[in-house]
Protein backbone atom coordinates (compact mmCIF):
# COMPACT_ATOMS: atom_id res chain seq x y z
CA UNK A 1 0.00 0.00 0.00
CA UNK A 2 1.47 3.78 -0.78
CA UNK A 3 2.48 6.04 1.75
CA UNK A 4 0.37 8.72 1.04
CA UNK A 5 -2.41 7.75 3.22
CA UNK A 6 -2.68 10.31 5.50
CA UNK A 7 -2.29 13.00 2.16
CA UNK A 8 -5.23 10.69 0.31
CA UNK A 9 -7.30 11.17 3.72
CA UNK A 10 -7.34 14.79 3.97
CA UNK A 11 -7.98 15.19 0.02
CA UNK A 12 -11.19 13.02 0.75
CA UNK A 13 -11.81 14.63 3.54
CA UNK A 14 -11.61 17.93 2.19
CA UNK A 15 -13.41 16.91 -1.19
CA UNK A 16 -16.40 15.60 0.28
CA UNK A 17 -19.65 17.24 1.82
CA UNK A 18 -20.51 15.68 5.71
CA UNK A 19 -23.71 14.09 3.71
CA UNK A 20 -20.98 12.40 0.78
CA UNK A 21 -18.55 11.82 3.26
CA UNK A 22 -21.28 9.11 5.19
CA UNK A 23 -21.68 8.01 1.98
CA UNK A 24 -17.80 6.98 1.38
CA UNK A 25 -17.03 6.05 4.41
CA UNK A 26 -20.03 2.79 3.92
CA UNK A 27 -16.94 1.58 1.31
CA UNK A 28 -14.78 -1.21 1.88
CA UNK A 29 -11.93 1.83 2.12
CA UNK A 30 -14.14 4.26 3.47
CA UNK A 31 -12.11 4.20 7.01
CA UNK A 32 -8.95 5.00 5.04
CA UNK A 33 -10.24 8.60 5.35
CA UNK A 34 -9.60 8.41 9.25
CA UNK A 35 -6.10 6.41 9.08
CA UNK A 36 -3.85 9.12 11.56
CA UNK A 37 -0.48 9.93 10.45
CA UNK A 38 1.44 7.23 9.75
CA UNK A 39 5.35 6.64 9.75
CA UNK A 40 6.72 4.99 7.28
CA UNK A 41 10.16 3.19 8.77
CA UNK A 42 12.16 2.21 6.01
CA UNK A 43 14.57 0.26 8.46
CA UNK A 44 12.28 -1.93 9.52
CA UNK A 45 11.16 -2.66 5.80
CA UNK A 46 14.78 -2.93 5.07
CA UNK A 47 15.40 -5.55 7.78
CA UNK A 48 12.24 -7.44 6.98
CA UNK A 49 13.76 -7.84 3.11
CA UNK A 50 16.95 -8.92 4.91
CA UNK A 51 15.31 -11.98 6.41
CA UNK A 52 12.84 -12.92 3.88
CA UNK A 53 12.87 -16.91 3.09
CA UNK A 54 14.12 -17.59 -0.43
CA UNK A 55 11.62 -21.11 -0.86
CA UNK A 56 8.26 -19.64 0.08
CA UNK A 57 4.75 -20.44 -1.58
CA UNK A 58 4.22 -16.90 -4.73
CA UNK A 59 1.15 -15.83 -2.82
CA UNK A 60 2.88 -15.36 0.54
CA UNK A 61 5.57 -13.70 2.66
CA UNK A 62 8.31 -15.49 4.18
CA UNK A 63 10.34 -14.42 7.16
CA UNK A 64 13.24 -15.60 9.01
CA UNK A 65 12.69 -13.46 12.40
CA UNK A 66 15.54 -14.97 15.53
CA UNK A 67 15.61 -18.34 13.65
CA UNK A 68 11.72 -18.92 13.56
CA UNK A 69 9.49 -18.38 10.30
CA UNK A 70 6.81 -15.71 10.30
CA UNK A 71 4.17 -15.85 7.34
CA UNK A 72 2.56 -12.76 6.25
CA UNK A 73 -0.60 -13.99 4.33
CA UNK A 74 -3.07 -12.82 2.11
CA UNK A 75 -5.84 -12.83 5.37
CA UNK A 76 -3.08 -11.10 7.69
CA UNK A 77 -3.00 -8.32 4.53
CA UNK A 78 -6.67 -8.43 4.96
CA UNK A 79 -6.66 -7.96 8.73
CA UNK A 80 -3.97 -5.41 8.89
CA UNK A 81 -5.51 -2.62 6.42
CA UNK A 82 -9.32 -3.51 7.03
CA UNK A 83 -10.08 -4.80 3.29
CA UNK A 84 -12.77 -7.52 3.31
CA UNK A 85 -11.04 -10.45 1.81
CA UNK A 86 -11.82 -11.80 -1.71
CA UNK A 87 -11.65 -14.92 -3.92
CA UNK A 88 -8.89 -14.80 -6.21
CA UNK A 89 -9.43 -14.04 -9.86
CA UNK A 90 -9.66 -16.67 -12.13
CA UNK A 91 -6.54 -17.02 -14.20
CA UNK A 92 -6.65 -15.87 -17.72
CA UNK A 93 -5.99 -16.72 -21.04
CA UNK A 94 -3.67 -14.66 -23.21
CA UNK A 95 -5.80 -14.46 -26.01
CA UNK A 96 -8.60 -13.58 -24.01
CA UNK A 97 -6.23 -10.68 -22.31
CA UNK A 98 -5.67 -9.45 -26.14
CA UNK A 99 -9.62 -9.44 -26.63
CA UNK A 100 -10.50 -7.16 -23.49
CA UNK A 101 -7.91 -4.59 -24.63
CA UNK A 102 -9.66 -4.39 -28.26
CA UNK A 103 -13.06 -4.30 -26.71
CA UNK A 104 -11.77 -1.34 -24.49
CA UNK A 105 -11.42 0.53 -27.53
CA UNK A 106 -14.98 0.11 -28.53
CA UNK A 107 -15.97 1.32 -24.66
CA UNK A 108 -18.22 4.35 -24.02
CA UNK A 109 -17.08 7.02 -21.54
CA UNK A 110 -19.41 6.89 -18.39
CA UNK A 111 -20.44 9.99 -16.20
CA UNK A 112 -16.85 9.94 -14.29
CA UNK A 113 -15.16 10.33 -17.38
CA UNK A 114 -17.46 12.94 -19.21
CA UNK A 115 -18.03 14.83 -15.88
CA UNK A 116 -14.57 15.63 -15.11
CA UNK A 117 -11.94 14.39 -17.98
CA UNK A 118 -14.23 15.78 -20.85
CA UNK A 119 -15.04 11.83 -21.85
CA UNK A 120 -11.69 10.54 -22.11
CA UNK A 121 -10.71 7.08 -21.13
CA UNK A 122 -6.88 7.48 -21.21
CA UNK A 123 -6.62 9.30 -17.67
CA UNK A 124 -3.00 9.25 -15.95
CA UNK A 125 -2.77 9.60 -12.09
CA UNK A 126 -1.53 13.03 -12.52
CA UNK A 127 -4.69 14.19 -14.50
CA UNK A 128 -7.16 12.27 -11.85
CA UNK A 129 -5.15 14.15 -8.90
CA UNK A 130 -5.48 17.49 -10.74
CA UNK A 131 -9.72 16.98 -10.71
CA UNK A 132 -9.40 15.98 -7.04
CA UNK A 133 -8.10 19.37 -6.44
CA UNK A 134 -10.35 21.02 -8.58
CA UNK A 135 -12.99 19.71 -6.61
CA UNK A 136 -11.52 20.31 -3.33
CA UNK A 137 -11.81 23.66 -4.51
CA UNK A 138 -15.81 23.42 -5.06
CA UNK A 139 -15.87 22.09 -8.85
CA UNK A 140 -18.22 19.86 -9.42
CA UNK A 141 -19.17 18.72 -6.03
CA UNK A 142 -22.91 17.96 -6.08
CA UNK A 143 -24.75 14.35 -6.19
CA UNK A 144 -22.87 11.71 -5.83
CA UNK A 145 -20.19 12.03 -8.28
CA UNK A 146 -17.40 13.37 -5.82
CA UNK A 147 -17.69 10.22 -4.08
CA UNK A 148 -17.21 7.98 -6.99
CA UNK A 149 -14.27 10.00 -8.09
CA UNK A 150 -12.38 10.02 -4.15
CA UNK A 151 -12.88 5.94 -3.94
CA UNK A 152 -11.19 5.93 -7.53
CA UNK A 153 -8.37 7.98 -6.50
CA UNK A 154 -8.17 5.85 -2.92
CA UNK A 155 -8.46 2.78 -4.85
CA UNK A 156 -5.66 4.01 -7.68
CA UNK A 157 -3.66 5.94 -4.70
CA UNK A 158 -3.19 3.94 -1.80
CA UNK A 159 -4.77 0.59 -3.07
CA UNK A 160 -2.89 0.42 -6.27
CA UNK A 161 -0.10 2.62 -5.75
CA UNK A 162 -0.07 4.56 -8.60
CA UNK A 163 2.92 6.38 -10.14
CA UNK A 164 1.75 9.96 -11.19
CA UNK A 165 2.39 9.23 -14.71
CA UNK A 166 1.10 5.70 -14.98
CA UNK A 167 -2.73 5.32 -16.57
CA UNK A 168 -5.51 4.63 -14.48
CA UNK A 169 -6.62 1.41 -16.03
CA UNK A 170 -10.01 1.89 -17.91
CA UNK A 171 -11.85 -1.06 -16.28
CA UNK A 172 -11.38 1.24 -13.34
CA UNK A 173 -13.10 3.98 -14.68
CA UNK A 174 -15.76 2.47 -16.30
CA UNK A 175 -16.25 -0.24 -13.49
CA UNK A 176 -16.80 3.14 -10.48
CA UNK A 177 -19.57 4.07 -12.87
CA UNK A 178 -21.72 1.39 -11.50
CA UNK A 179 -20.45 1.81 -7.76
CA UNK A 180 -22.65 -1.52 -6.31
CA UNK A 181 -20.07 -3.17 -8.67
CA UNK A 182 -17.33 -1.03 -8.05
CA UNK A 183 -17.23 -1.73 -4.30
CA UNK A 184 -17.49 -5.37 -4.41
CA UNK A 185 -14.41 -5.97 -7.07
CA UNK A 186 -11.98 -7.63 -5.06
CA UNK A 187 -9.17 -5.09 -4.43
CA UNK A 188 -7.70 -5.97 -1.27
CA UNK A 189 -6.52 -8.96 -3.39
CA UNK A 190 -5.48 -6.53 -6.16
CA UNK A 191 -3.37 -4.87 -3.49
CA UNK A 192 -1.77 -8.10 -2.08
CA UNK A 193 -0.98 -9.56 -5.26
CA UNK A 194 0.90 -6.13 -6.20
CA UNK A 195 2.67 -6.29 -2.96
CA UNK A 196 3.82 -10.05 -3.13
Amino acid sequence: MCSDVKHVSKYVKDMLSKQQMAQFRKTPWGHFADIPDIQFCAQIVHMLLLRMVKQQPKDELWFNIVGKKEEFTYNDFCRITGLPPAAPRPAVAEDTEKDDEDAEDEEEPGEISKTYFGGSLDITFQMMKDKVDEVRGGKKRKGDLPVKLASLFVVENVLLGKDRTTRISRKSIQLVNDFEEFKKEPWSRDAYDLLV
